[in-house]
């Protein structure tokens, strides 16, 4: 594995497709954001409901998933949308409960796909969960010959020029195994949890993957 500055491996395989790629939340890692809310609420004594109905990925979200904000600042935000005033070791610590376990039968799943096509992961995410799930679930990674992440490659989704990224290294890892597919089809198969992002990727060279 490595990740959206490294370079791809590779390994022989019964290839079907150009490339598998997921997304890694409630994908490959369950993720569970209202504990992240359950702790911000624990240390400041404001009911959870309060901070769920005011927490929205707004423009400062965003540009933290593009790399173009760090943590601190961040989390400033959030201290004047929130109306919060915990500290940053406060926010740090529920800020990464949101992950919870990698999916059930996931690593099946990876198994038998990486016998068929190399596999790649392409996940809306900040610095600081980035390194919190890539460490924590190196193991499961492993499959992946390269992990995109947002705050890496300064574009997410649903960004036309994330998926156009992600498209060209992907559909150019293994050009043995591309070729197979008639110019008429996209070379790049993918497994995203969201339907938005789904719907943002038509007109890039991917289509989406189906179960058979």
């Amino acid at each position: 594995m490595s990740d959206a500055n490294g370079t791809a491996g590779g390994s022989s395989r019964d290839r079907r497709c150009g490339a598998l790629l997921f997304d890694v939340g409630n994908v490959l890692v369950e993720v569970d954001f209202m504990r992240v809310l359950r702790h911000w609420a624990d240390r400041s004594g404001r009911p959870i409901e309060a901070l769920r109905d005011r927490f929205s990925p707004d423009v400062a979200y965003e540009q933290h998933e593009r790399g173009e904000i760090d943590a601190a600042a961040y989390f400033d935000s959030l201290r004047e949308s929130l109306g919060l005033g915990l500290d940053d070791e406060a926010f740090t610590v529920g800020w990464n409960m949101i992950f919870v376990d990698e999916v059930p039968g996931i690593r099946g799943v990876l198994a038998s796909a990486a016998r068929h096509a190399p596999l790649y992961a392409f996940s809306n995410t900040n610095d600081m969960h980035y390194l919190e799930w890539s460490t924590r679930f190196s193991d499961l990674l492993e499959p992946f010959e390269e992990i995109f992440a947002s705050s890496r490659i300064a574009r997410r989704k649903p960004e036309r020029e994330a998926y156009e990224l992600v498209a060209r290294r992907t559909s150019s890892a293994d050009p043995t195994c591309t070729a197979r597919i008639p110019a008429s089809r996209a070379p790049t198969t993918f497994s995203w949890e969201s339907s938005k992002n789904t719907i943002s990727a038509i007109g890039t060279p991917m289509r989406r993957a189906t179960s058979s």
